[in-house]
């Protein structure tokens, strides 16, 4: 049986995975908002679609209708994939800080008075938050997205989109 290397004390390995971790730490930074961005254009269109919709008259519920319907499930989708996209992200801020704990980037330096100056990339609050992260993992990373995050916010959006979406469908059926 081969043996495992240590990679507590094989610091060049574990600095080579501390750049592929920051690495998937920004991937999924730019792929959360990217997806985000698509969810916020694609209920842009919808709403112009429903105003020319609207506008071009008729007595035919059916578009308007077809166009809830469509904004509905597309809302569904946005929340399941903004979750998933979250839940992706904070498991790679999980690898990326218990890779620079291995490191000894987490140690304050003892030269300034706060015990925030450390070496480990934390450019968020919850980032720099390190205790429930390493220590209690699995509640960290499966607890609820909070209201007042960006996340959170782009989450109450598209259920207000939602709920204009259902009322909409309500009103023209």
């Amino acid at each position: 049986m081969a043996q495992q290397p240590d990679l507590a004390t094989d610091q060049a390995k574990l600095l080579e995975l501390c750049k592929i971790a920051v690495d998937e730490y920004r991937f999924n930074v730019r792929l959360g908002w990217g997806r985000a961005r698509f969810f916020l254009g694609l209920h842009t269109d919808l709403g112009g679609a429903a105003v020319t919709l609207a506008r071009a008259g008729g007595n035919d519920p059916a578009p308007l209708a077809l166009r809830s319907v469509v904004g509905a499930a597309a809302v569904w989708v946005g929340l399941l994939t903004i979750t998933k996209g979250h839940e992706c992200y904070r498991r790679s801020v999980f690898k990326k800080t218990l890779i620079e704990d291995r490191l000894g980037l987490m140690q304050p330096l003892a030269e300034y008075d706060t015990d925030a100056a450390t070496l480990a990339v934390g450019t968020t609050q919850t980032q720099a938050d390190t205790k429930p992260i390493l220590h209690d993992t699995d509640a960290w990373l499966h607890r609820r997205i909070r209201c007042r995050s960006v996340v959170g916010k782009l989450r109450i959006f598209l259920v207000l989109v939602g709920m204009l979406h259902v009322t909409n469908f309500v009103w023209q059926a």
